[in-house]
């Protein structure tokens, strides 16, 4: 055998992946920072600044759109993964805001270097598409053409700023920059021609501050492997959901990046035997933000009841989020895409009016009832519903047991998937825990009709 070559030792550590199971802001962040003690190394592989994770530490709010929730945990090695999009000027600012924080923070923290670069010609694109008739309700944040030209074989990666010197990666901006603007002439920040914009400047600053901050641009692959050889238990959080992947999920009005766990664990290069289990995150209801509203959303009355009381704002954009019922229907196609091992239901304290309804099934304009989406959503007609009572939380000991019958029946839909716990409010330690095997003796499922 050649003395060079080296054998990678079987891994040692396991991996978990941490993913949502409707449209986003199910509360990843609270069970991510929930659970990050468990783990060595907590990784972000996925997805840009157009998703935001919150985390409430019991006396300060935080919202990070890059950094993995561990974030506030010192010592815990922090992974940006190579399926980021990644902002200098975004990225570098919440570094700098975490730090506060976390004065280790840089030093645990690696990047990929073969995340995507996310530039101002990006975001130009994305605001002007969203000014027209093309608009998909995005974030604004340049993500979808940042992607884009990965496909394109023409974008910018991390391992730029690594590669070139701050003179060298002016010229091969440019040179970039040209080509893009013979492409697209009349795009906004095209119009002074060669100059480069304010917006442009503050970016290649942004990058000389990367440097000058030593963030640590690393290949995440090799490193990961490395710990996970080593013993080290990794958990990756996913931003967004699997119904916003960007081949599995509802298209046109889906992210840009891959979400479901296969996707995730590919991005971090990290093997499927080390994989432990699935967290999947939902809420007693569902929201979305941008696109177009669930099926089963709410009447605006009770649309914006559930939105006060829930506060559902989104983390990254303010916009108000649409409240819509759980939906088994969607619950069937998600627990299809990602297989969660285990369940957490966060905002169970968020159950402001008497009913609650439970979508069950559609019915098609043929007059056919299924319990799957459709493929084609032109032939759905209407959602079927159930009603069983509301509930309250007088205090964070007691479960009422109208919660209770609403996470038994989620257990009874999915006997394979443990439900690991309740989130009943916004810090880390509101969470509470039931016996599954309990929650099988509860005899309350409705049947479908």
């Amino acid at each position: 055998m050649n003395k060079q070559t080296q054998l990678i030792p079987r891994s040692r550590g396991h991996v978990d992946i941490l993913v949502g199971l409707s449209f986003g802001d199910e509360g990843k962040g609270k069970i991510s920072d929930t659970i990050t003690p468990q783990y060595d190394v907590i990784a972000r592989v996925n997805g840009s600044g157009n998703a935001g994770h919150t985390v409430c530490d019991g006396t300060n709010k935080h919202v990070v759109h890059y950094i993995p929730c561990g974030f506030l945990y010192p010592g815990k090695i922090l992974i940006c993964g190579a399926g980021m999009a990644i902002n200098p000027v975004d990225y570098t600012k919440e570094v700098i805001v975490l730090e506060k924080n976390n004065p280790d923070l840089r030093r645990n923290l690696y990047v990929s270097h073969q995340a995507t670069l996310i530039t101002p010609i990006h975001i130009s694109k994305d605001i002007y598409r969203e000014s027209g008739i093309g608009s998909l309700g995005s974030t604004k944040k340049g993500v979808s053409f940042g992607y884009a030209d990965d496909t394109e074989h023409k974008g910018l990666r991390m391992l730029d700023i690594v590669k070139y010197s701050t003179k060298d990666f002016l010229s091969f901006y440019k040179e970039y920059r040209e080509k893009e603007r013979k492409l697209f002439p009349r795009l906004p920040i095209f119009l002074k021609g060669n100059d480069l914009t304010e917006e442009e400047n503050i970016w290649l600053k942004y990058i000389d501050k990367m440097r000058s901050l030593k963030i640590q641009i690393v290949d995440t692959v090799q490193f990961a492997n490395q710990l996970l050889a080593e013993g080290k238990n990794i958990l990756i959080e996913g931003a967004q959901s699997p119904l916003l992947d960007v081949r599995l999920g509802h298209y046109p009005y889906n992210t840009s990046s891959h979400t479901t766990p296969q996707m995730l664990l590919g991005y971090a290069g990290l093997p499927p035997g080390a994989l432990r289990d699935v967290f999947g995150v939902m809420k007693p209801y569902i929201t979305r933000v941008g696109g177009i509203p669930p099926l089963s959303v709410m009447d605006d009355d009770t649309d914006k009841i559930f939105r006060e009381e829930g506060h559902e704002f989104g983390s990254t954009t303010g916009r108000a989020r649409k409240c819509a019922w759980t939906d088994e229907v969607l619950l069937r196609q998600v627990i299809d895409l990602c297989h969660p091992t285990k369940i957490y239901i966060t905002k169970m304290d968020v159950c402001p009016v008497d009913v609650v309804k439970i979508a069950v099934g559609y019915l098609l304009k043929n007059g056919k009832n299924v319990l799957y989406p459709p493929m084609n959503l032109n032939d759905f007609e209407s959602v079927v519903y159930k009603e069983i009572p509301g509930w309250k939380f007088e205090n964070n000991e007691l479960i009422p047991e109208n919660a209770i019958n609403f996470i038994a029946h989620i257990k009874k839909l999915f006997p394979f998937i443990e439900i690991a716990g309740i989130g009943v409010g916004p810090n880390r330690e509101d969470i509470m825990y039931l016996s599954n095997n309990d929650l099988n003796k509860i005899d309350f499922v409705f049947e479908y009709s």
